[in-house]
């Protein structure tokens, strides 16, 4: 997502630095027809946070959530929009030595199930 080499996306957000933006570029065929899932693992030390999908909130997890764990939020077709997207993991609780760490993040494009196609003469 963005910027391939990884060199601007930062996997830890603290107190001081709450927020990382993801940006990503979707042609509006994909945007539009086919439904997208991110997913992502999470450590803590004890951090609430939110993620936000171009500015409108999709995930609130106040209490924080199991650490390792992957977790998986599904985005219907429509939800991203054709050209530049911004996904926002943010740090929510305040406190002196907190911290919240995403270490790894995939974007998945959901396509249709073709099954298998038959002809007969």
């Amino acid at each position: 997502m963005g910027d391939r080499n990884m060199t601007h996306v930062t996997r830890a957000v603290v107190s001081t630095v709450p927020s990382n933006r993801l940006h990503f570029w979707l042609p509006a065929e994909l945007a539009e027809n086919y439904p997208f899932e991110f997913t992502f693992i999470h450590y803590s030390g004890a951090a609430a946070f939110t993620i936000n999908v171009n500015g409108e909130e999709v995930l609130n997890a106040p209490t924080g959530m199991d650490n390792g764990q992957s977790q998986t939020i599904q985005f219907a077709a429509g939800v991203l929009k054709a050209g530049w997207n911004v996904i926002e993991p943010h740090y929510q609780t305040g406190g002196t030595g907190a911290w919240s760490q995403w270490s790894r993040y995939t974007l998945k494009m959901l396509g249709p199930d073709f099954g298998t196609i038959l002809m007969v003469r």
